[in-house]
């Protein structure tokens, strides 16, 4: 499949810039690398509608939105049912309020 016109210069000048921003975002460098490739996948596909205005804040936003919507699968997981309830805490023994 050949590259629209002028996306590899894009991804050239632009993917350090997008790297440092997600390695900002997730703290991960390996999480900040699968970021920017689907950001710049992404990218590619609206690529002949957004070559002639910002890409780089159309990649920044949605960079964005990607860390957004993993971060918030995180809080939609559902829990895990095991047959015994987790070990609670081991509290310190009881001590009378006056010895």
């Amino acid at each position: 499949m050949p590259e629209p016109d002028g996306f590899d210069d894009f991804v050239r000048a632009c993917s350090f810039r997008l790297y440092r921003i997600s390695v900002l975002l997730t703290g991960d460098h390996a999480r900040a690398e699968d970021l920017v490739a689907e950001a710049l996948a992404r990218v590619y596909l609206a690529w002949p509608r957004i070559r002639s205005g910002d890409g780089f804040g159309y990649a920044r936003r949605t960079l964005m939105n990607l860390h957004t919507d993993w971060w918030r699968g995180l809080r939609r997981r559902p829990e895990t049912l095991t047959e015994t309830p987790p070990a609670s805490p081991k509290q310190p023994p009881c001590r009378p309020a006056c010895e």
